[in-house]
């Protein structure tokens, strides 16, 4: 099972625990299992929240880094690290925000854009 970079498992002989770069955590009797029940806790009230949004809504940065986490497990290093090669679209959508569809032109072919457009066709 591919864990996102920046995750830690734990196994504490009972159950293991996965935890997150920002400190969030969920336990299960395996590892597959404490990894679907982090997604269910963390990303499915994520996906519910804008699950109605169309590609004209816009989102400020921090919404648009949830959601893309949530929709696509990618890991927030490769966030990080696209982010930083574009600073000023960051920027933009750090102060006034950028639509999805904005958001999906600056992704082009990026890791997840796939999945990301694709969650916005249903």
């Amino acid at each position: 099972m591919r864990i996102p970079m920046g995750w830690t498992v734990e196994n504490t002989g009972d159950e293991v625990q996965v935890t997150d770069s920002r400190g969030r955590s969920a336990t299960g009797e395996n590892l597959k299992v404490a990894v679907t029940n982090f997604r269910a806790k963390f990303y499915a009230p994520v996906i519910e929240k804008y699950k109605n949004i169309d590609l004209n809504t816009r989102l400020m940065f921090d919404e648009i880094i949830e959601l893309y986490l949530a929709v696509t497990n990618c890991c927030e290093n490769g966030i990080d690290a696209f982010c930083n090669e574009f600073p000023e679209e960051k920027e933009r959508a750090m102060t006034i925000g950028l639509s999805i569809n904005e958001v999906l032109d600056i992704l082009d072919n990026e890791w997840g854009t796939l999945t990301f457009r694709n969650f916005f066709k249903r």
